[in-house]
């Protein structure tokens, strides 16, 4: 799994965003079905990333605003403090 979130980082930063989502996409479902939660909120982190460097801005903040109300409800602080960070003003 961290392999897989190490690459998608990657495409990210290289400006492949869409590959990216799409792995993140495949990803977030395959650990969310495995009840991996740890690995489903780094693969929403990074997903919300992705839909900012595309300029999603909205479908990000969304996404993100999801992912720290959830963290935050599960007790994964650093998770929520992340997507708060990443979260467009």
């Amino acid at each position: 799994m961290q392999a897989a979130l190490a690459s998608a980082e990657v495409e990210i930063e290289s400006g492949k965003v869409s590959d990216a989502e799409g792995h993140l996409d495949t990803l977030h479902q395959q650990v969310k079905q495995e009840g991996y939660v740890v690995d489903e909120f780094e693969a929403r982190l990074l997903l919300g990333k992705a839909q900012l460097k595309s300029g999603n801005t909205t479908m990000a903040r969304t996404s993100l605003d999801k992912l720290q109300s959830e963290a935050r409800a599960k007790g994964f602080l650093l998770v929520a403090r992340k997507a708060e960070a990443l979260r467009p003003h």
